[in-house]
């Protein structure tokens, strides 16, 4: 009787394990009544964002969250948005001369977050702008509907 009850033990833990591991990886979790959209931007594949496509509500209060997985220092910016900006994120690198509308930076190993709202729909191309890694096609696409 004790085996059968080990086994069921197991099987549901095995079960979890492979449910975490498995399907598409999300772009935001779910929040709380009124407290902010939260969606987490990983950066562990060196010039890759996971996820490269964010969908967004116009007006929806949003909290970014960038992990930065990878050995290099990233950023996630966008040059033109229209946002309000409820917390902003510390960062301390930009591309000389560069103004950014959104940005968050970060070291390797770190996460950064910020909390905004965006208020005009569109599509906006987000980018890191440590020099080579835009070109080295790390870039994605924020849709506002």
């Amino acid at each position: 009787m004790r085996k059968f009850h080990v086994a069921v033990l197991v099987t549901a833990l095995l079960a979890l394990v492979l449910a975490a591991c498995g399907g598409t990886p999300q772009a935001s979790a779910p929040s709380a009544p009124g407290a902010p959209k939260e969606v987490v931007v990983r950066v562990g594949n060196e010039l890759k964002y996971n996820p490269a496509t964010i969908e967004l509500a116009a007006g929806e209060p949003v909290h970014l969250v960038l992990k930065n997985e990878g050995a290099l220092e990233h950023d996630f910016t966008i040059e033109q948005i229209d946002i309000k900006m409820d917390q902003p994120a510390e960062s301390s690198h930009m591309t000389t001369g560069m103004h950014a509308d959104l940005h968050v930076h970060t070291m390797p190993g770190e996460t950064s977050e910020m909390t905004f709202t965006p208020e005009k729909s569109g599509t906006y191309t987000f980018f890191c702008t440590v020099p080579g890694h835009k070109e080295g096609g790390m870039t994605g696409s924020l849709t506002v509907k």
